[in-house]
């Protein structure tokens, strides 16, 4: 089971990895850490504030209005 996690994990960092290298801007990390701290919270409160909070975040790191 802890073989799937971690494989699922860095398939995920990938992906936001792909995305963000897209834009130019370095912030890989910050990036996927909101992510995933978005869909902890979200998952443990049951509310989705937390995905929109980090999206404003992520825009905020982007450079993006």
């Amino acid at each position: 089971m802890l073989a799937e996690v971690r494989s699922h994990k860095r398939a995920f960092h990938e992906q936001i990895a792909k995305w963000v290298h897209a834009t130019g801007v370095p912030v890989v990390e910050p990036v996927y850490l909101l992510a995933e701290g978005a869909i902890v919270t979200a998952g443990i409160s049951g509310d989705p504030a937390p995905a929109h909070h980090a999206r404003a975040a992520v825009a905020t790191l982007l450079g993006a209005p």
